[in-house]
């Protein structure tokens, strides 16, 4: 990996080169968005496998995604009211 250039050296963005760096940039965090919310999908459907390998228990399995959809709401409450 290279090491990152100094700021004096990084050339100003001009208008020509301007939409290049937006295409580019969104595109950076569409890529990171899609992976972000793959990484979360997994998490969610692998939990339960996870919470029968650490409990023993089939039963309590439930309770992962149970507690990550109610953590999730209650996050998404605005507090204070």
């Amino acid at each position: 990996m290279t090491p990152p250039l100094p700021r004096s050296a990084v050339p100003p963005v001009t208008a020509a080169g301007a939409p290049a760096l937006q295409r580019r940039t969104s595109a950076v965090l569409v890529v990171s968005q899609i992976l972000g919310g793959l990484g979360v999908a997994i998490g969610i459907a692998l939990a339960p496998m996870l919470a029968t390998e650490v409990t023993g228990s089939e039963a309590l399995s439930g309770l992962a995604p149970t507690a990550s959809v109610a953590g999730t709401a209650l996050l998404s409450l605005r507090w204070p009211p």
